[in-house]
């Protein structure tokens, strides 16, 4: 009988597990796999924003994981966001012509996807720190005037 509920308690795990490890993340709204390519924007300032092009498939998919990994909380309202920089915006390029804005707020207290707009409880170190993170992608930094910067 103990072994029963034993194995029966460890199938319900692993199919619990492998149901989280499938699909598209609920934050973001939509399927990753049809990410073509991706725009990074940051800034102090939006009048002082710079932009890096991502076109490598692995580097995309390492931001993908990082926002992936963002935990979130109840719906933010603007009291939340922190004054100052415009935080880290992405704009994921999809195959089928359509893009996905996902903004994460200055000091990741925020982010802002295609399912709503949601207060950070946990962000992984590395996004965290938004210029570290923007000096760490691959590419040519490219200023951008104001009215270029996506809209959410």
């Amino acid at each position: 009988m103990k072994r029963c509920l034993i194995a029966c308690m460890a199938l319900l795990l692993c199919l619990a597990l492998g149901a989280c490890a499938g699909g598209q993340p609920p934050a973001l709204g939509f399927d990753p796999a049809q990410v073509e390519s991706a725009a990074v924007y940051t800034g102090e300032v939006p009048a002082a924003a710079m932009k890096k092009e991502v076109e490598d498939a692995r580097q995309i998919a390492s931001l993908l994981q990082l926002l992936e990994q963002v935990q979130l909380g109840r719906e933010a309202t603007a009291a939340d966001t922190v004054a100052g920089s415009i935080g880290l915006q992405f704009e994921f390029r999809l195959q089928d012509g359509t893009r996905a804005l996902v903004h994460l707020g200055a000091d990741g207290a925020t982010l802002r996807t295609p399912s709503g707009f949601r207060v950070v409880t946990a962000c992984p170190a590395a996004l965290r720190d938004g210029d570290a993170f923007f000096a760490a992608l691959s590419g040519e930094a490219q200023p951008v005037p104001e009215a270029e910067l996506p809209e959410f």
